[in-house]
């Protein structure tokens, strides 16, 4: 697709970007971890009902007995996290994952959730 079909398209679809951002989470120290946890503090203490986030998780073996090593979060079509649940997981990140996935305002949208259900209840509370 050229270039000025691409511009024309995200045009005609109100302006959503067709490119996302897309940060990786490892640590609550750098620049990813502090925009994830500021992001994440802002939707929960907000009372807006429309606001939505998306989440995929992928492990080893996904379920009570396997583990969880990366955990999508999508905010927004341009708006995505990777957040590591690996090894060294960092537990500022897990409690900010956590406080997301509790939030009472927020809807969360997931498909087949059964296993990632499984594994974040049995492995992280």
């Amino acid at each position: 697709m050229a270039s000025n079909q691409l511009e024309d398209a995200t045009t005609s679809l109100g302006g959503l970007s067709l490119h996302p951002v897309v940060m990786v989470v490892s640590s609550a120290d750098d620049e990813s971890g502090k925009s994830f946890m500021t992001l994440v503090d802002s939707l929960c203490s907000s009372d807006d009902k429309i606001a939505k986030v998306a989440f995929d998780c992928e492990g080893v073996n996904l379920s009570r007995l396997g583990t969880v090593e990366i955990v999508s979060i999508c905010f927004s079509a341009s708006q995505v996290y990777l957040v590591d649940f690996g090894k060294n997981k960092c537990p500022k990140i897990v409690e900010a994952v956590k406080k997301l996935f509790e939030c009472s305002t927020l809807t969360k949208i997931i498909h087949d959730c059964r296993m990632d259900c499984d594994a974040l209840y049995h492995n992280h509370g």
